[in-house]
């Protein structure tokens, strides 16, 4: 039986979808009490041996076109762990959560301030290399991961569905 594997990219330019520019306007920050603050995590609390696999190979990417490596974020890494779990609680997969809105509304939500953003989502790859390769063989997908304007990345993955979340950006 063949699985069912798919891949999105999502990016905001000035307020309108585009797959291959990102500028995003700065957000303010949250009053929202209810979503805990991601400074009361620790790294070993929210990044896994495998998210750490999916910087690595990011990393190893931008590198082949002479690009600066992103830095790890703990902050986008729990959100993109929300996100991911977010997904397998309600099934769904698509950029847009019906709990968080759009990933640059829930970015505001957990307290991010941001110049720049993106999203990357996967579903059905068991391991880091898949994602990051079929995630580069995609345009729009790429052109996440190749932005020169991000500086920071965030890596979310729950392993029960097998749903990758990357979150990127320019703070």
């Amino acid at each position: 039986m063949n699985s069912f594997k798919k891949v999105c990219g999502y990016m905001l330019l000035g307020g309108v979808l585009s797959t291959s520019v990102v500028q995003a306007k700065e957000v303010g920050k949250s009053t929202n009490d209810a979503i805990p603050a991601v400074e009361d995590f620790t790294y070993e609390e929210v990044v896994t041996e495998i998210e750490e696999m999916v910087v690595d190979l990011v990393n190893i990417e931008r590198a082949k076109y002479n690009m600066q490596p992103l830095e790890m974020d703990i902050r986008l890494c729990e959100v993109s762990d929300v996100k991911a779990q977010d997904m397998s609680e309600n099934l769904y997969f698509s950029h847009y959560s019906p709990t968080y809105g759009s990933p640059f509304n829930m970015l505001k939500e957990f307290g991010i301030s941001y110049y720049a953003a993106g999203e990357n989502i996967a579903k059905g790859q068991t391991l880091a290399a898949q994602v990051v390769s079929q995630w580069m063989n995609s345009t729009s997908h790429r052109a996440n991961i190749l932005n020169p304007v991000y500086e920071h990345i965030g890596v979310g993955y729950e392993e029960d569905r097998n749903i990758w979340v990357q979150l990127f950006a320019k703070f």
